[in-house]
């Protein structure tokens, strides 16, 4: 989605991301939202290469592995398909992304890692 600089449709976006995931977080809305940019994952370059095409939830899910290995810095063998949840919409559109952060002791964002099995089953998109 995009709108411009002086609009103020984006402002809906950032409510609906504090008031639906960042409040129950303990963070403040300054600290939530500097976590979330602070790992967010680039898309890549397979995404925009098929658009309006098909690409299997296996080759999706290694690109995204490779996004998470060029700026998490984990070796190959430190990956696994925990660490990055596809949702679809209609379990056959991609719509959301999802990779999970622990939590440092004074409550703000640390690193990625494994997400727990609930957030795992949320994952939708087809085979």
């Amino acid at each position: 989605a995009s709108t411009s600089a002086s609009s103020n449709a984006h402002y809906s976006f950032w409510d609906h991301e504090w008031t639906k995931h960042g409040t129950c977080t303990g963070l403040t809305q300054d600290e939530y939202f500097d976590t979330a940019l602070n790992h967010f994952l680039p898309t890549p370059n397979l995404v925009n290469a098929s658009y309006g095409g098909s690409v299997s939830k296996e080759v999706l899910e290694q690109a995204y592995r490779e996004e998470l290995r060029l700026h998490v810095g984990r070796d190959k063998d430190g990956i696994d398909g925990d660490d990055v949840v596809l949702v679809c919409s209609g379990q056959k559109y991609l719509s959301e992304v999802r990779v999970c952060v622990g939590r440092s002791k004074d409550g703000s964002g640390s690193s990625r890692i494994r997400c727990i099995p609930e957030v795992i089953n949320e994952g939708n998109c087809g085979d």
